[in-house]
């Protein structure tokens, strides 16, 4: 699809995320190839410092969006991209959607140098059980009556199963990979050096809210969901996978 609107993401999201994908990126000025880029604010963010970034997405409106922001962007899909090899590769939320997953994986491995880095942020929508789901439901049902947020249709009502309403409205899973098929494969292509489960309601909540408290109010949705999942009361489904292609890998 091109031309249709691309949603912004929170400031809060976007500090959080970069702190994250610095900590498994090499040191400037490495080749940085981003896999889905939206707006192209993470892609604008590392090209300020002092990264060199090439920006895919299939989207026309997306790559058109980072290409104002002074990236270098390239609408493709991956299975068609001929670039690198890159010293790293981030996705930001996108690796869920790119299929066949395995043939992806392959892809993704064969753009990198050996010992290129893979950096992944992405979430296990699978894992969100009844407790998890109704705490997203319940803060997004506060935020709309308080006239913070504007869902693209109206909420189900206060008896629903939080579960069916999570994935009704936030899950495809014809068109969403889980997240344990995402480690899966990783596992297999790569060498997979950390793997973090952290708070993610935060990030789609936020990315709700409109208006100037945005960037704050998805500071303490974030840290309401942490204190929730350090407590036992939710489950995080956020996921962030610091992977390499192995050293001796020449295929």
């Amino acid at each position: 699809m091109s031309g249709h609107s691309i949603p912004t993401r929170p400031k809060f999201f976007l500090d959080r995320t970069l702190a994250f994908l610095r900590t498994g990126l090499p040191a400037v000025p490495a080749t940085v190839l981003e896999v889905g880029c939206g707006q192209g604010e993470i892609a604008e963010r590392l090209m300020h410092l002092g990264y060199d970034v090439t920006a895919i997405d299939v989207d026309r409106a997306a790559v058109a969006a980072t290409r104002r922001r002074g990236v270098r962007a390239v609408r493709a899909d991956l299975r068609s991209f001929g670039g690198g090899p890159f010293d790293a590769a981030v996705c930001v939320f996108s690796l869920h959607h790119l299929a066949p997953l395995s043939a992806a994986g392959t892809k993704l491995r064969s753009l990198l140098r050996p010992d290129g880095r893979l950096v992944v942020s992405d979430f296990a929508w699978e894992e969100a059980d009844a407790p998890t789901a109704a705490y997203w439901l319940d803060t997004m049902r506060v935020l709309v009556a308080a006239g913070l947020a504007r869902p693209s249709r109206p909420l189900p009502e206060l008896d629903c199963d939080p579960r069916t309403a999570w994935r009704d409205r936030n899950v495809r899973p014809e068109h969403q990979h889980p997240g344990r098929a995402m480690l899966r494969m990783l596992q297999i292509r790569f060498h997979v050096g950390r793997i973090e489960r952290v708070p993610f309601f935060y990030g789609t909540l936020g990315g709700a809210v409109r208006g100037p408290r945005r960037s704050k109010l998805t500071r303490t949705l974030f840290e309401i969901e942490r204190r929730r999942i350090a407590d036992g009361a939710i489950r995080p489904l956020g996921l962030e996978i610091l992977a390499r292609r192995p050293a001796w890998d020449l295929n």
